[in-house]
């Protein structure tokens, strides 16, 4: 596995599997990424790069491997465990609370990382009132964040399809994760949404030091991003590299194009 051109290392995976009565949708993957690092995962249809979202963020256990998250092994946690240990993700269809309004959506997601507890929440001493300010305060961070600062009391599902997905980031955002996951966030998008949604994503490592891994079948997204980008082929790593080594590989063309 080609060493990460950063000095250290904020996500490690290592021999991940994950079979489905049979099918072997991931074999023995391996990863690392640094803090701050900006990593594309890419491949064919079926490649395991889903898999390998929901296998890292708790939502599927792996059959063999480990996952480890700044040294603490994070393996077959939940998925809420994970999120407070700091990786947060965004998914290939909406997952945003339609019913809820665009500020609610994000303060749901800032009291899972705060969590003030039973105790608070029942008897509510006077931290809790401050603890609710605090959700109310990352909030409206967020959303001014994403460029929806005026929109926070519109329904989520009323939202035009791009302040959607920007608000689906702003969502994990706010629990003050180390590594955001991103699973096709310029899907839908137009090209002037695309710029824009580049444009946030080197924002958020700027202002929030946040590593961050997509996965994104837009390669002009990909090339112009990421400094580092992983291909994925049934389940196994075939390349690994800058955009114009990956250009180059002949194992990477033959995953896209078909052997000659």
């Amino acid at each position: 596995m080609p060493a990460s051109p950063f000095p250290a290392v904020l996500l490690e995976t290592a021999g991940l599997c994950k079979n489905f009565r049979g099918l072997k949708a991931l074999r023995d993957h391996a990863l690392r990424v640094a803090p701050g690092e900006i990593l594309g995962v890419i491949g064919p249809n079926g490649s395991g790069k889903s898999t390998l979202f929901n296998v890292i963020t708790g939502f599927s256990p792996p059959s063999a491997g480990r996952v480890c998250l700044n040294g603490i092994e994070v393996t077959g946690w939940r998925p809420d465990a994970i999120v407070r240990q700091g990786i947060a993700r965004t998914f290939q269809g909406s997952r945003l609370f339609k019913a809820l309004t665009a500020a609610e959506n994000i303060e749901a997601a800032a009291q899972l990382a705060l969590r003030p507890g039973l105790f608070s929440t029942l008897l509510r001493p006077p931290g809790y009132r401050r603890r609710t300010d605090e959700i109310v305060a990352i909030g409206q961070q967020m959303l001014d964040l994403v460029g929806l600062g005026k929109w926070g009391d519109r329904r989520a599902g009323d939202l035009p399809y791009g302040a959607q997905r920007r608000l689906e980031i702003a969502r994990a955002m706010a629990t003050k994760p180390k590594l955001l996951m991103l699973d096709e966030p310029a899907a839908g998008l137009n090209t002037h949404e695309t710029a824009e949604l580049m444009t946030l994503i080197r924002q958020l490592r700027e202002l929030y030091g946040v590593a961050v891994i997509i996965v994104e079948h837009d390669m002009d997204l990909i090339g112009t991003l990421c400094e580092r980008i992983q291909v994925l082929a049934q389940g196994t790593v075939i390349g690994e590299g800058s955009f114009a080594a990956i250009q180059d590989n002949i194992r990477v063309r033959e995953a896209y194009l078909g052997h000659d």
